[in-house]
């Protein structure tokens, strides 16, 4: 049998020059453009990182300095601003200078939260960054929500230290935040930079090309790693968002063990010469507890998200500098903990759950339902005989939910009738030899409106050939 012979490949002509220039030019016009660098502005580049920088350190020393005080209000700063501001620096600087005892808090803060951050757990990535880099974390933030707390009150039953230790160091631990922040973000800063002897963590890294202060404010590194810790994940979650949630229960043992030593001549005392504040007698105040439970329980959330965190945008595009480092690791303590610094040294009767402070004096408060009682009085008068709010609430949230139940189930049956779902066929269409369903008997009941062309014309696309 012959073999059967191939037809030669035919060979395409090679291209003109004239193409060769159209397809390099369509080419060259279907590639994405790159973004061109954008110019360096005086004002969004220099001056406000400038202005942010020099003035969010010295509010958290202010801060700090003004809750300590006996009456933390801004009538207190005003005062001592007019006293002299020299003697206001002074001061503030004084009461928010680092210490030794500081320093020992912070360092075993650290290493226990190191110790946990060890623990090993199942691998989980964020996203793919510009340059391909993908960060991968072990997921073991439910064992430091667990251990840490659980360590920190253990530590204060054993008698180490006392439970109100964050409140007892909290102007030396600002300072120390404050002035090691800024070192630390000197240090990432070069880190990006390749200088200091260090190299970056990955390929996002190098100058935003906007000069050396708007580079220390927003970072030079977006994944930086210092011995196989994340700095990111470790600064926002570890360290501060750890020191908010254990701050509510120092500050509140704080106002306990405080005040509950004072004895009956000293608190009168006290209330003679502090106007205005009112010692807890050895209890706990209601507002601290509750303030201290309530941000306890939103951060026990925060770290069952927190590999949802390390997936949002603050990590993910801001880099690790003065803007993002820095403001978590002093701007959050020293701001997010004020209510409750301030809870401690205000009236007994202050319940403001994280808005701040209602000051209710004794007097004020005697007039207040003195004002009330009559009003409530009245309402109970021209109430109903046998009305019941709760029941009557109760019934109409049922048939509120009867009523959603059954406007869900309409709009589905009107949904399958024109769309042609897997239902459709099986649901009568002819008004005489069924229930009336459908367009049909929508727009018979007047429930579809005569408005729209394209559903009167898909009904009648469906009606039944007579």
């Amino acid at each position: 049998m012959p073999a059967t012979r191939r037809s030669p490949a035919r060979e395409r002509p090679s291209p003109s020059p004239q193409r060769r220039r159209s397809g390099v030019a369509k080419s060259a016009a279907a590639a994405p453009k790159q973004a061109a660098p954008s110019k360096l502005s005086l004002v969004d580049h220099v001056l406000l990182p400038l202005l942010l920088m020099v003035t969010t350190p010295t509010f958290c020393h202010i801060t700090a300095w003004l809750t300590a005080q006996p009456e933390p209000t801004l009538s207190t700063l005003a005062a001592a601003a007019a006293a002299g501001p020299a003697a206001l620096a002074a001061d503030v600087l004084a009461s928010t200078m680092p210490d030794a005892k500081a320093a020992v808090l912070l360092t075993a803060f650290s290493g226990l939260a190191l110790l946990i951050y060890a623990i090993p757990g199942p691998v989980k990535f964020g996203p793919i960054s510009d340059r391909g880099a993908r960060p991968a974390y072990a997921d073991n933030a439910m064992w430091h929500c667990v251990l840490f707390p659980l360590v920190f009150v253990l530590g204060a039953a054993a008698g180490l230290y006392p439970l109100s230790v964050l409140y007892d160091h909290f102007g030396a631990t600002v300072g120390l935040l404050n002035f090691g922040g800024l070192a630390f973000c000197a240090l990432l800063y070069a880190k990006g930079l390749s200088r200091l002897g260090l190299r970056p963590s990955g390929p996002d890294a190098g100058s935003s090309g906007k000069g050396l202060l708007f580079d220390y404010y927003w970072g030079t590194e977006l994944y930086p790693q210092l011995g196989g810790v994340d700095v990111k994940r470790f600064v926002n979650c570890r360290i501060s968002m750890t020191y908010w949630m254990l701050a509510g229960v120092s500050f509140a043992a704080a106002s306990h063990s405080r005040h509950g030593r004072l004895g009956a001549s000293s608190l009168s005392e006290a209330c003679r010469t502090l106007p205005g504040t009112f010692p807890r007698h050895g209890r706990l105040d209601p507002g601290l507890v509750l303030c201290a439970a309530s941000q306890f329980v939103y951060l026990v959330k925060f770290f069952y998200w927190e590999i949802g965190y390390m997936r949002s945008i603050d990590i993910i595009t801001d880099r690790a500098g003065f803007y993002e480092t820095w403001g978590c690791l002093v701007l959050a303590p020293a701001v997010l903990t004020l209510h409750m610094r301030s809870f401690w040294g205000m009236s007994e009767d202050s319940y403001g759950i994280g808005l701040g402070a209602l000051h209710l004096h004794a007097p004020y408060a005697e007039h207040g339902a003195a004002a009330v009682r009559p009003l409530v009085a009245r309402r109970r008068r021209h109430r109903r005989p046998g009305s019941h709010t709760l029941a009557r609430r109760v019934r109409a949230l049922a048939c509120g939910v009867a009523l959603r139940r059954d406007l869900r189930r309409r709009a589905a049956r009107r949904r399958i009738q024109f769309r042609g779902g897997p239902a459709a066929a099986a649901l009568p269409r002819d008004g005489r030899r069924g229930p009336r369903v459908g367009p049909q008997a929508d727009r018979h009941r007047g429930r579809v409106p005569r408005h729209r062309p394209e559903e009167r014309q898909h009904a009648r696309r469906r009606e039944p050939a007579q």
